[in-house]
């Protein structure tokens, strides 16, 4: 479930707590001068997404019944949640200082 507030005293400020990006957030972070975007999940690397290719190539190769693994942008986006460069991205559109939590260090 996504979570997106803004207050306005004393200073303008947002905070998102478990989203997707989308244009609520970025409207609510205009103006503000502090974004707290939680970013659930890394970004993936080329070598993660290598690694997780020849992996899915396998899988198939050997006739898997198994669901393939997911990369780190298809386990946010299938789950409402953005990665790491998603939230800079909010950040930037926003024109404010971006502060991102990483939910898996919290627990």
């Amino acid at each position: 479930m996504s979570e997106i507030f803004r207050a306005e005293h004393p200073r303008p400020r947002s905070y998102s707590g478990d989203t997707k990006p989308c244009q609520s957030l970025v409207q609510a972070g205009q103006g503000a001068t502090l974004l707290i975007h939680e970013a659930t999940l890394a970004d993936d690397t080329p070598e993660s997404l290598a690694l997780l290719e020849a992996e899915r190539r396998r899988a198939r190769a050997n006739g898997s019944k198994r669901p393939p693994q997911k990369s780190c942008f298809e386990l946010a986006r299938d789950k409402g949640h953005s990665t790491f460069s998603q939230a800079v991205n909010v950040g930037r559109r926003c024109v404010c200082l971006l502060a991102s939590i990483c939910g898996k260090l919290l627990t």
